[in-house]
């Protein structure tokens, strides 16, 4: 699990981010640090154990790119491509996805709890025990991906597709759902209401 290291500043409780002695917020030059962050994973096209919240990441190529337990919270990611990647025990909480694509990508124990997606594809995907809870999620598709145990509890889904997706145990309750394809999927296999 990423190591949580807070921000040197007096009073600052958000974590700084791995290479600096202080978050985003508080960083001398916050462009040049996350840059140099991100400079590493695309020579690496690996990440382990990293911080980076807070930033604006935009028109960036993440293919083929590994996660492991890093801490992505609270980003604002636009027209990002991560198809391809793998993502293992890494948090992109209450970040905001604009124009992202995640095809053929491999997720497991990722959190993307409280995040917002917006035109973003998922398909073609294995994307085991993931957390989706509270997400927003608008012109978003899943298609022909496995989400076996993942959970989108109290999530707001409007045109979302999911067609030939497996779905077992795939936990949908109390979320809204607004022109929400489940075609060729086994929906009957998913979790829709609590008792």
């Amino acid at each position: 699990m990423f190591a949580y290291i807070p921000c040197e500043t007096d009073g600052c409780t958000h974590p700084a981010v791995t290479g600096s002695p202080c978050c985003l917020l508080h960083a001398p030059d916050p462009e040049k640090t996350k840059r140099d962050l991100l400079e590493v994973l695309e020579k690496t096209r690996s990440l382990h154990s990293s911080t980076l919240t807070g930033a604006e990441i935009r028109d960036r190529d993440f293919t083929g790119c590994r996660f492991s337990a890093c801490n992505l919270s609270r980003n604002l990611f636009i027209n990002c491509d991560f198809s391809g990647s793998y993502i293992q025990l890494s948090f992109f909480d209450f970040s905001k996805f604009l124009h992202c694509t995640f095809q053929d990508i491999n997720i497991k124990y990722g959190v993307f709890a409280g995040s917002e997606f917006s035109s973003c594809s998922f398909a073609d995907s294995d994307i085991f025990h993931t957390n989706f809870l509270g997400i927003s999620a608008r012109n978003c598709a899943f298609d022909d991906s496995d989400l076996y145990y993942s959970t989108f509890i109290q999530s707001q889904l409007e045109f979302v597709s999911y067609t030939d997706c497996n779905l077992n145990r795939v936990d949908f309750s109390s979320s809204r759902r607004n022109n929400v394809n489940f075609k060729y999927s086994n929906y009957e296999e998913a979790v829709f209401t609590r008792d």
